[in-house]
Parts: C-alpha cells; sequence; structure tokens
C-alpha cells in the first residue's frame, strides 16, 4: 500500500530542487510506501534534467513533464494521478522535515482524519529559521469540526495548502480541486475544504519549512496579483451562500467577512507593490466589485466607501500610513 504521495510543482528552480527532493527522501518509512510526484511545468532552467536523474535512480519517485500551465494545474496534475492514501503538497524551493511520515500516517490513522494540521517555519537563503507559525485554536489529539471551529474562532485561518496534510479519499468525494490560472489559490482552497470537513486534527510538530525569497512568485512585482484577488473573492463568497444553504449562518458569515478581507487585499497588497489606488480601479465594474465585496470586511469598509466616492488619493494615503505602522 501506497501511504503517502508527495505532489511537487517544479518550475525553475534548479538552486533549490535537489534540497527539496532530498529532504522528501529522507523518510522513515520504505520507499514502497510513498510515492514523489514531480511536475515538471514546463521548465527552461535545468530543473528539468535534475527531475530526470532522480527519476532514474529511485524506484518511488514519478516524473511528470507538462507545458507551462501554472501551479494549481501542477497540484491538480498530481492529484489526478496520486495513489497515496494521503496527499502532501509540498513547493519545489521549500524542503520538510526528515524521519516524520510514520508519525503522520500513524496520527492520522489513529484518529481517523481527514485533514492535518502542522506547522511551519519560515528560513531566509541560509536555511536559518526567521519564524515558527503555529495554528491558533487547536490542540493535539483534538478533532475538530471545521464548520464548529469557525462558528468559535471566525475564519483567520493559513490558508497556505502545505499547512496541511490531506487524506485523498476526502478530496476525490468533495471534487476538491484549485483554481487554475490564479495567484492566491490557497485562499480560495482552504475557504472550500475547511468548513466541509469533519475531521480536523493537529500535530505540534514542525514539519515545514517555507523559502523567503525576494524573487518568489508572491513577493514580486505583479498587478495580476491584485486584480486575481479580485476573482478569488468573489469564489469565496459564492462558498460562503453555499454554506448558507445549508444552514450554516455563521459559516456564511465568517466566509463573507473572508471574502471582504481579500479585497483589502487587493488595495493594500498593491499599494506595498508601489500601484496607486487609481490603477488597481481599471474600470466602474471592478470598482463596483470592490466596494460590494470590501463593504463586507467591517475593519475596513470605510476604505471602500473611499472607492466608491472616488477618492482614491485619500485611500492612496491612509494605507500607505498603515503598512509603515504595521512595519
Amino acid at each position: 500500500m501506497i501511504k503517502v504521495s508527495v505532489i511537487v510543482p517544479v518550475y525553475n528552480v534548479e538552486k533549490y530542487l535537489q534540497i527539496c527532493i532530498d529532504s522528501i527522501l529522507a523518510q522513515d518509512i520504505s520507499p514502497e510506501e510513498y510515492e514523489i510526484i514531480l511536475i515538471n511545468d514546463g521548465s527552461t532552467d535545468g530543473s528539468g534534467a535534475i527531475c530526470e536523474e532522480y527519476d532514474k535512480c529511485f524506484s518511488n519517485v514519478i516524473l511528470i513533464n507538462q507545458e507551462n500551465k501554472g501551479l494549481s494545474a501542477s497540484r491538480n496534475h498530481g492529484l489526478e494521478i496520486a495513489k497515496g492514501k494521503y496527499i502532501i503538497f509540498v513547493d519545489s524551493d521549500d524542503y520538510i522535515q526528515k524521519n516524520t511520515f510514520s508519525l503522520i500516517f500513524n496520527e492520522m490513522e489513529g484518529s481517523a482524519l481527514d485533514v492535518l494540521a502542522v506547522n511551519s517555519s519560515a528560513f531566509t537563503g541560509n536555511k536559518k529559521p526567521v519564524s515558527i507559525l503555529k495554528l491558533k485554536g487547536f490542540e493535539e489529539k483534538e478533532v475538530i469540526d471545521g464548520a464548529e471551529y469557525i462558528s468559535k474562532h471566525g475564519f483567520r485561518l493559513p490558508a497556505m495548502v502545505w499547512r496541511y496534510i490531506y487524506r485523498r479519499d476526502f478530496l476525490v468525494n468533495e471534487k476538491l480541486t484549485f483554481v487554475v490560472g490564479r495567484f492566491h489559490e490557497d485562499c480560495e482552497w482552504i475557504a472550500h475544504w475547511f468548513p466541509i470537513c469533519k475531521r480536523i486534527g493537529y500535530l505540534d510538530l514542525i514539519f515545514y519549512y517555507y523559502r523567503l525569497s525576494d524573487n518568489s512568485i508572491m513577493r514580486s512585482k505583479n498587478i495580476k496579483k491584485c486584480f486575481d484577488l479580485i476573482k478569488i473573492s468573489e469564489i469565496i463568497y459564492c462558498h460562503a451562500k453555499e454554506n448558507k444553504g445549508k444552514g450554516k449562518v455563521e459559516v456564511y458569515y465568517a466566509l463573507k467577512n473572508y471574502a471582504g478581507y481579500m479585497m483589502w487585499l487587493v488595495l493594500r497588497n498593491g499599494v506595498e507593490q508601489g500601484y496607486r489606488v487609481k490603477q488597481l480601479v481599471v474600470s466602474d465594474e471592478v470598482r463596483k466589485k470592490m466596494v460590494k465585496y470590501g463593504r463586507m470586511d467591517k475593519k475596513h469598509s470605510s476604505f471602500f466607501v473611499l472607492i466608491w466616492i472616488k477618492l482614491y488619493w485619500l485611500a492612496d494615503i491612509l494605507i500607505k500610513w498603515i503598512i509603515r505602522v504595521k512595519k
């Protein structure tokens, strides 16, 4: 039996790829019990050759080459072919803790979990830990219902897909896939699966190590990241209405607020990247969407009043002030 499938999208990461794959190979279950699925997403550097070498040398490494389709499409492709009982997603410039698969497998089996949450640590280029990210509101050995958690704590959860390990049958049965062609797909992903998941556990283990790099997708300047958040906000609001239709009123309000928070991030992240608010409001249609969804986030609703009355310059000043204060 294949216990674990590790899905690794690969795109132009030749500098870090070996560290990533070696960490996955340094586990405490036999190679026959887990598979590493490398999705080479049209890399133009030496990443493809590195993948091919691992594919030749290790029987549990599976290499899939495809034209460049993006991170979400690569993850979806990996899910389609994965055979493991549990799914782990690893970004190819990060790495994981060695000798932990048996602990994770036993934890999920022992508590019959659909999802297991773990801790992570950010690190710099020299592997020096910068911060440890722990989940709040979770206790070890406690199994929680996602909707109940949201009712008690609201919806301020780490969105990153690699903060959790998933039972494959849960993902398949709920038809969970990633939104293709968008940035911030992790925000939509967690808003989709968390409210419908009945058995979520937590392991107080620093399992995942996340690289801080100015050259990463999320830290580089790109206005598409802002515009994609508008679409993600709309999709999250759809998830909110679905939960309302199922009688989960508190979940509805929490996700509704989360959709509004995504719209606030359009403004904050855009200004932080160096864009002016007026550059983000590219049309009257976009302005109406920003106001519609942004006002759902009560904490930042006043900014969307400014958007509605077109006081973009004042919104610029206030957002820049908030960014300075929080630094």
